[in-house]
């Protein structure tokens, strides 16, 4: 005997307390199980209420009797492997909810269970494939959770290989869905993964190879916009959760009752949480920020084989776009080769191509440097031709030049000097955007090929030995790169304990920050080999000015620029005859700024005398050669100083770094890199070196300058070094980045039309209220609530309450009977006088017509022969018939004057209601037509006369065409719309006046079958219809009752058809 309802509940609780008690209970349901099954299997498409219902008791209770109940999984998987097309779907779903709680249960294995959902993908039924792969989706993802699951993901993998090869497209889709879904939530970020939504991009369906190829373009779109937003904090764009801050950590445990500090200690545990959270996230995405194609196990035959089917050109053009998008990301990732791509996509490179950036940027993204240059040649000319020439539009040449110079920053070799010179000629083209695109072509090739410019454009101190690597060579790295500086400025203790390359001029003072830049000058030229004369011409050209970045470590020895408390190993003798002379006596700049109090003090002269001797032994210094001047012993530094002091400091930090570069000196034969592995901190002293040379190269262009015009030239300097290591860190992975179409486009300014002007003023008005007019801000509410909305909210006793609502109705009811009057007083009043008019007119024009009135009738001629009689004769009988219509006319005349108002009426109400064909059922009565409006529906029923919607036992289609016919017999009735199924709009027109009423017939299937019936009828003009529409709705119901009951409509179930034909239903 089967139990259902709170009882079944009841048994569940007690079996699940007590398994061993109510064993007998649970074989008895066990046994009623068994034999619904049987009868089940025998007509799967019965209706399977109680049998589901079963199933969802033993599913509940299976835990607690393993045994009995082994083969209830297995069966229930049978039945919908077999029968899941022609299964009801309540019953379908209350199977599938079965089999996924015995899973999370762990009572069933995920190996034995995927399979079937997977198999329930092809089911038209949209309720259960959601289900099915949102348990999937979390079955796979819980698996994962604590440690990775690789037996499982292995075997769930190699089936999705079968599930994306499946003919089925809506399988395929929904398999592929769940590999993208896995990704996302990452779960799954393997190859194998990428290689199975790879063998997806080959499928025969185009919706499904569209999917793969949007997963490939989505994650790259993904990686740049969260590459993006690290400056922001955020990933994925959103914002970064924010720690507490001292005076919330204070305040949760110091301010407060003591249930607010427990409110604010949870809340500080959340934040914390979600700070360690974010953390995490970050952590782990340091490690995955690659694009999926980076994972392909055959690139190569993959991109062919996707190219292969793009060259068929069956396909729309977004999915054609797609293809060539993911194919040329595939090539530039791997570096393919890949020749017949580039002519293919030469046809579609023209200013009037839809979507041209695109496919511009994917000419961009497939090309490295193993291209072959021949191969680029003919696409290069046929985009310049076609978008870079003088009649062409600024933006049309904007965006010729910029992907001119993308392809030249991949493959360099393309360009020919001729064809560079000419696009460079832009640089002073009207336009600003083309200018700066040409300029920007050119700081591109004055750091590759300096040497294919013009003399003009190649800059100071360009490199004109620097040329572009010919196709197919490389170099060859023997060190680490920058390895040599770092051993050499390790050598010289050029670092200081925390790792931050010390500046020369931080132990000067601050007015000789370029001390430093020389110093490094020095060494760096000491690296390359003995310095040029040519140096030293220039040198002497610059004059005696100030310390500048283009003299030498030797020269500034030289120049007497150096104290010697800036470095060790460079000073003068006639440094140390001014230390002996007094500390204020010396000629650096250093002591004269740093010990001015000194000087006071120690009554050592005044400042002009101290500047002729620093002179003097300047001119002493430059005079000598120079081969004495590096001889000079070192000049320790004072006792006390400042530069004593900071190596102090440093020496007690560092510990043993004299041991290291003493080891260091011993094995100077020995590269560093060979004893040991280099850290990160390694690494960013190589940036800091790299950098610093590129600076002192760059102070060395620009010569000697005075201390204003050094500043701003090694500002400048500075940013070139950093735009020259981005450059360089940029080429090494260029092939890996993915451009952006947008970023070929220029930012041209056009002429806005009203509507863009009006639009940027208001937005200019935002949050700028408090600037406008004062009548404006007098019109505004500022105050409080007034009198009324005070009663209105005031809390009165329901007594008092239902008088107020009672006068309220009574008023509103008044004033609309006396409004009606009026205006009907009005419309008669209005409407009689133009009869009145109308019809005197209408008199008039008859008096004219007939010629003349019956008081002024003139005696008719007399007669001249037959002709002359005839003729009088019919002057007479017109006359006395004008005579009579005449008195007839003024004896009905009010008559006439009432048919014309009524006619007139009549044209007026026609044209005050036109036809609206209205497309779905109201969903409820207008408010303005209450009293006009009867609705007879499950919702909002207004005015049903205690009527109710009818379910009936029936068709749609055969209730659609009985109502269709009962409209079609019903007097002065029109059906506007009875194409749409299960919904008719009629008009029905009153007998006398004409009025148009609005009728409307709803017919739907429930969820047992049943045809649900809902109609509603509105007026369209007026207020009230004294009970028309009630009692037409009224009829309607009865008559279709009485329909029923006559048999008129054969009884059956109530089927959409479309879903009956396989569609999904139509929400």
């Amino acid at each position: 005997m089967a139990v259902s309802g709170a009882d079944s509940l009841t048994l569940q609780g007690n079996i699940k307390r007590d398994p061993a008690g109510y064993s007998d209970e649970f074989q008895l349901q066990w046994r009623h199980y068994k034999a619904c099954l049987q009868l089940f299997l025998l007509k799967p498409t019965q209706d399977g209420g109680e049998f589901g219902d079963l199933v969802n008791f033993i599913a509940q209770v299976s835990s607690s009797y393993p045994q009995a109940t082994a083969s209830f999984a297995p069966e229930l998987m049978d039945l919908l492997d077999k029968h899941h097309a022609v299964l009801e779907p309540p019953l379908r779903q209350t199977l599938v909810k079965a089999l996924i709680l015995l899973r999370n249960r762990q009572q069933l294995a995920p190996t034995q269970l995927l399979p079937l959902l997977f198999r329930l993908f092809r089911v038209q039924d949209k309720a259960l494939r959601q289900l099915v792969f949102r348990h999937i989706t979390a079955d796979i993802k819980n698996s994962n959770k604590k440690q990775r699951n690789e037996r499982l993901n292995r075997a769930v993998q190699n089936f999705m290989y079968s599930v994306i090869q499946d003919e089925h497209e809506g399988a395929a889709k929904k398999g592929l869905a769940v590999l993208t879904e896995m990704w996302r939530r990452q779960v799954w970020r393997d190859a194998r993964t990428v290689n199975v939504i790879a063998a997806a991009a080959l499928h025969k369906s185009s919706r499904v190879m569209l999917a793969s190829l949007k997963f490939f373009l989505g994650q790259d779109a993904a990686e740049d916009k969260g590459d993006d937003s690290d400056d922001e904090g955020g990933e994925d764009g959103k914002t970064a959760v924010n720690g507490p801050s001292r005076e919330d950590m204070y305040s949760a445990f110091h301010k407060g009752t003591t249930s607010s500090k427990k409110k604010k200690q949870k809340k500080l545990k959340r934040v914390q949480a979600a700070v360690k959270r974010q953390a995490r996230k970050e952590e782990g995405s340091k490690h995955e920020s690659f694009a999926a194609l980076q994972l392909l196990h055959d690139p190569q035959g993959f991109a062919e084989k996707l190219f292969k089917r793009l060259q068929g050109g069956h396909e729309r053009f977004e999915t054609r776009l797609a293809m060539v998008n993911v194919v040329s990301r595939a090539v530039g990732v791997h570096k393919l080769l890949l020749l017949n791509f580039y002519p293919f996509l030469q046809k579609y490179i023209a200013p009037h191509q839809r979507d041209v950036t695109q496919i511009l940027a994917a000419l961009v993204q497939a090309c490295h440097e193993l291209v072959p240059p021949e191969t680029l040649a003919p696409v290069l000319r046929q985009l310049v031709d076609q978008f870079v020439h003088d009649r062409a539009r600024p933006e049309v040449m904007t965006i010729g030049i910029k992907t001119v110079r993308e392809l030249c920053t991949r493959c360099p070799l393309v360009m020919t000097p001729e064809l560079l010179q000419d696009l460079t000629a832009y640089k002073k083209f009207r336009n600003k955007e083309v200018s700066s695109s040409a300029r920007s072509l050119i700081s591109l090739f004055r750091e590759l090929a300096p040497g294919m410019l013009e003399k003009r454009d190649r800059g100071r101190g360009a490199d004109l030995d620097a040329r572009v690597m010919q196709y197919g060579a490389a170099q060859i790295a023997t060190r680490v790169e920058g390895a040599e500086l770092l051993e050499q400025a390790l050598r010289e203790g050029r670092f200081d304990s925390d790792g931050e390359l010390i500046s020369d001029g931080e132990e000067g003072s601050e007015d000789e920050e370029g001390s430093g830049s020389e110093l490094d000058l020095s060494s760096s030229e000491d690296e390359g080999g003995s310095e040029g004369e040519e140096e030293e011409e220039a040198a002497a050209a610059a004059g005696d000015g100030d310390l500048g970045g283009g003299l030498s470590g030797d020269e500034d020895e030289a120049a007497g620029t150096g104290s010697g408390s800036e470095s060790e190993g460079w000073s003068s003798d006639e440094e140390e005859e001014g230390g002996e002379e007094g500390e204020g006596g010396s000629g650096s700049e250093l002591e004269l700024e740093s010990g001015e109090e000194e000087e006071g003090a120690s009554g050592s002269g005044s400042e002009e005398e101290e500047q002729e001797d620093s002179e003097d032994e300047g001119e002493q210094r430059r005079k000598q050669p120079r081969h004495q001047q590096q001889q000079r012993p070192a000049k320790p530094p004072q006792e006390g100083s400042i530069a004593q002091l900071k190596k102090q400091l440093a020496a007690a930090r560092g510990g043993g770094a004299a041991a290291q570069q003493q080891q260091q000196q011993q094995e100077e034969g020995v590269p560093l890199e060979w004893g040991r592995i280099l850290t990160e901190e390694d690494f960013d002293k190589i940036r800091q070196l790299k950098h610093r040379k590129l600076v002192d190269a760059a102070m060395k262009k620009h010569g000697m300058k005075s201390a204003s015009k050094r500043a701003k030239a090694r500002a400048a300097a500075e940013e070139e070094a950093d735009e020259l290591l981005a450059l360089k860190e940029r080429l090494g992975v260029m092939h890996e980045e993915r451009l952006n179409p947008d970023a070929l486009l220029g930012r041209h300014k056009y002429r806005k039309d009203k509507e863009e002007r009006m639009k940027s003023v208001l937005e200019g008005r935002e949050g700028r209220e408090g600037f406008g007019a004062k009548s404006g801000l007098k019109k505004k509410k500022t105050g409080g609530m007034s009198n009324r909305e005070k009663d209105k909210r005031k809390r009165l006793p329901f007594a008092a309450r239902s008088g107020q609502v009672k006068k309220r109705l009574t008023r509103n009811k008044m004033n609309f009977i006396c409004v009606g009057l009026v205006n009907v007083v009005l419309a008669a009043l209005w409407h009689f006088w133009l009869g009145v008019a109308l019809g005197f007119g209408v008199a008039k024009m008859g008096t004219s017509l007939c010629g003349m009135t019956l008081a002024a009738r003139p005696p008719p001629p007399p007669a001249r022969g037959c002709f002359g009689w005839l003729k009088n004769l019919g002057r007479r009988v017109l006359m006395w018939g004008a005579s009579k219509m005449q008195q007839l006319f003024y004896f009905f005349r009010w008559a006439i004057y009432l048919y014309g108002l009524v006619v007139l009426l009549q044209v007026i109400i026609h044209m005050a209601s036109p036809d609206y064909r209205w497309a779905t059922f109201p969903n409820e009565c207008p408010e303005d037509k209450l009293l006009g409006c009867s609705r007879i529906a499950e919702s909002n029923p207004h005015n049903a006369r205690h009527l109710q919607p009818l379910h009936l036992n029936a068709q749609l289609d055969a209730v659609q065409s009985w109502a269709k016919g009962w409209v079609q017999a019903q007097a002065q009735a029109t059906l506007l719309r009875d194409s749409r199924r299960g919904f008719l709009h009629a008009r029905c027109l009153s007998m006398f006046w004409g009025l148009a009423d609005d009728m409307f017939i709803s017919i739907r299937c429930d969820k047992q079958r049943r045809a649900v019936i809902e109609v509603q009828s509105q007026l369209r003009l007026g207020r009230s219809d004294f009970s028309a529409n009630a009692r037409r709705n009224e009829r309607f119901m009865l008559e279709l009752s009485r329909a029923v009951q006559e048999g008129q409509l054969p009884e059956g179930e109530c089927v959409d058809s479309y879903a009956a034909a396989g569609g999904d239903t139509i929400g």
